[in-house]
């Protein structure tokens, strides 16, 4: 069941594994994929990638390596049943492979070399599905993942897979199992998993929690990589983070986050907030909500990224420098389209009297969708609306079109009329051009939008506005 065009299959032999004689593994690899089907996901292939923990800085600091020295990362997904039937684990993990891939294109010049491979088993026989050998760019098989398996877990063939198609020159080698079940047969997953790490390969289990199982029941799934050398993933959005960290504590070693702010950050936020201190002078609050667009144009490209993310930074530090008087949250939101459905994503990056955090450091793993201005409006609206604060004030940032024009005006004339500033903010992408001024109109009203050439430009324009509004008559 569940099977993908354009898979091979090699012949299967007889071997030992864990003193059980089954057939040996077939290896699946895709070697095309049909008009039809490339027809049918091309709306999906929108790109999605993080930048994979600051490019995977912080990974090679937990294995101990210099930025020159090579690394080969091969992640296994169990392919089983319980994985092929549920559609949220079936998400997470492409979840987790869309991140895996941006950890190669990152790069540094190939010396980040990442493999995807999946495994399940019917009867006596395992499938190994050759997902991305390591420097192969194979993006749209990642929208058949979930067209594989539907069998067993025989954990010790993924491994012993993995662990044959390292290149052999890395400094590092590290073998992921992204599984949420018992193995077929413990004693070969553990004889499997020793042969690699004699071979000078770490090993690590990362578990999907299933849903109605006790948690009990991952801590059986991880015996078979030993005490300590698994964790359970809380947030596979946040793949790349956890497993660092895991990767880290396993090796001992520490790694700083962030610094609570970038000193660049740190100056222009406290030059904007002292601009509002010198003219309000009664001291009032200005209540700011800041919704962040992290749509797939803004994922796809780096320089935006960071960008946003120091745009975030000086929003946040805006909030600390001006003691109290413009207490913000910041929250950026996609929308995924899927078999006609439309959903809408909302990332939390800082509540009010929150600063510097994690989600902030690790902000551009989020996104990837359209544009739901009417979505994040509306919820924006409610954060605004049970502050206690009277000055209210929505700053609402964007690079593209709205999914639907109409009902982002009409939550944003409503948010007005609730007597809430609202200011569009529109970025000039260089990759897709400039938003038509009829268009910004459409969204925001004529009149209450202005262009920002630089994500950075977006503080200082809500500044002034607060500056502003500090200075009318109360």
């Amino acid at each position: 069941m569940g099977r993908a065009k354009g898979l091979s299959a090699a012949s299967a032999t007889a071997v030992t594994r864990g003193s059980q004689t089954q057939a040996s593994p077939k290896l699946h690899t895709f070697q095309m994929i049909s008009e039809a089907a490339e027809q049918r996901i091309q709306p999906m292939l929108v790109s999605r990638r993080s930048s994979w923990d600051n490019q995977g800085k912080d990974l090679r600091k937990a294995l101990g390596l210099s930025v020159t020295e090579p690394l080969e990362l091969h992640i296994v997904f169990d392919r089983s049943g319980s994985v092929f039937a549920d559609s949220d684990i079936n998400f997470d993990q492409q979840e987790i492979a869309e991140q895996a891939m941006s950890l190669e294109e990152a790069g540094n010049n190939g010396l980040n070399r990442v493999a995807l491979s999946g495994f399940d088993g019917f009867d006596s026989v395992s499938n190994i599905y050759e997902i991305k050998p390591a420097g192969q760019k194979l993006d749209k098989v990642l929208y058949y993942m979930n067209q594989l398996g539907g069998g067993s877990t025989p954990t010790a063939d993924g491994v012993a897979y993995a662990a044959s198609n390292f290149q052999g020159d890395s400094i590092a080698q590290v073998i992921v199992v992204v599984t949420d079940g018992v193995p077929n047969n413990p004693a070969a997953s553990n004889q499997a998993i020793e042969e690699a790490r004699s071979q000078g390969i770490q090993v690590v289990g990362a578990i999907q929690t299933v849903p109605g199982y006790h948690i009990g029941y991952n801590e059986d799934i991880g015996q078979q990589f030993g005490e300590g050398n698994w964790f359970n993933i809380q947030d596979a959005k946040k793949f790349d983070v956890e497993l660092t960290s895991h990767i880290a504590q396993i090796n001992g070693v520490s790694i700083a986050r962030d610094e609570r702010m970038p000193s660049d950050a740190r100056t222009t936020a406290t030059r904007l907030a002292q601009s509002i201190l010198q003219v309000n002078k009664d001291k009032r609050k200005f209540r700011l909500d800041v919704v962040v667009d992290r749509s797939g144009s803004v994922f796809a490209y780096p320089d935006d990224q960071e960008a946003q993310q120091e745009m975030v930074r000086i929003f946040a530090g805006l909030d600390e420098e001006t003691d109290g008087q413009v207490p913000t949250s910041i929250y950026g939101f996609d929308g995924d389209g899927y078999a006609g459905a439309y959903t809408t994503n909302e990332y939390s990056f800082k509540e009010v009297g929150e600063y510097e955090n994690d989600r902030i450091a690790n902000m551009r793993s989020t996104g990837g969708g359209g544009t739901s201005v009417s979505y994040a409006v509306a919820s924006s609206r409610k954060r605004l609306t049970s502050s206690a604060e009277e000055n209210k004030i929505m700053a609402v940032i964007i690079d593209g079109d709205a999914n639907n024009p109409n009902e982002a005006l009409r939550e944003i004339e409503q948010a007005r009329a609730e007597g809430t500033m609202v200011m569009g903010l529109v970025y000039d992408s260089p990759a897709f051009g400039a938003l038509p001024e009829r268009k910004c109109d459409a969204i925001f009203g004529k009149g209450h939008w202005r262009r920002i050439v630089s994500y950075t430009d977006a503080p200082a324009a809500v500044a002034n506005l607060i500056a502003k509004a500090s200075s009318l008559p109360a």
